[in-house]
C-alpha cells in the first residue's frame, strides 16, 4: 500500500480501464455536477437537476463544516493540554540538566540537552502550525462559495494539519508519559478491560 492506503496494483488497474482515482472529497464532488450523470439522475427520476446542485453544495458545506471542527478541536487540544504538557516536561528536564551541571561538570548531560533541545524544536513547530491553522480558519470564512472553501481546506488547511499531527506525534514519543497529556496508542489498545 502507498502512503494514501491504496495498493499500486489497485492503482495501476484502475488506470488501465480509465476509471478516476479520486482521493478527497472536493476531487470527486464535482462529478456530481457532470452532465452524463445529471442526465441519469434526470432520466431514472432519482433527482432533478436543482435537486443535484443542492446536494453538491450540501456535501461541500458537510465537508467544510466537519473540517472545520477538526481544526478548532486540534487548535484546542495543542493550545489547552499538549503544549503546556511538553513546556512542563521541558522545564523539568532543563532543571536536571542545570543540577546535574551544580553537583560536577563530569556528569554527562546530554540526553538532557539533546531531549530539551528536541522537544523546544518541536514545540515551536507545533505552535506554530497552531497559529497559522488559526489565521487560515479565518481566511476560509470569507469564502462565500462552498467548493472554494472545500478546496482551500485540501490546498492549504490540511497539510498545516497534517504537520501539526507529524509534530505531536514525534513529540508524544519523546515526552515521558507522566507529562504527557493522554492516552498512548500502547495504552488504548492494551488498557482495555
Amino acid at each position: 500500500f502507498d502512503g494514501d492506503g491504496y495498493s499500486d496494483d489497485w492503482v495501476k488497474e484502475a488506470e488501465k480501464r480509465g476509471l478516476l482515482n479520486l482521493k478527497t472529497t472536493p476531487d470527486a464532488l464535482p462529478y456530481m455536477l457532470h452532465e452524463k450523470n445529471i442526465e441519469l439522475y434526470k432520466r431514472h427520476k432519482v433527482y432533478s437537476e436543482a435537486e443535484i446542485k443542492a446536494h453538491y453544495e450540501i456535501k461541500n458545506e458537510k465537508y467544510c463544516k466537519y473540517l472545520n471542527i477538526e481544526v478548532l478541536t486540534m487548535i484546542d487540544m495543542a493550545k489547552k493540554d499538549i503544549l503546556p504538557c511538553v513546556s512542563r516536561n521541558i522545564h523539568e528536564l532543563a532543571d536536571t540538566l542545570l543540577a546535574k551541571r551544580a553537583v560536577c561538570d563530569c556528569i554527562d548531560i546530554t540526553y538532557e540537552e539533546e531531549l530539551v533541545k528536541k522537544l523546544s524544536a518541536l514545540s515551536a513547530k507545533a505552535f506554530a502550525d497552531v497559529k497559522e491553522l488559526e489565521e487560515l480558519s479565518k481566511k476560509v470564512k470569507e469564502i462565500e462559495e462552498s467548493d472554494a472553501a472545500a478546496c482551500f481546506y485540501k490546498y492549504n488547511i490540511i497539510p498545516v494539519m497534517n504537520s501539526l499531527r507529524a509534530a505531536v506525534d514525534e513529540m508524544e514519543t519523546l515526552c515521558s508519559s507522566e507529562h504527557w497529556c493522554y492516552p498512548s496508542y500502547g495504552e488504548l489498545l492494551f488498557s482495555v478491560r
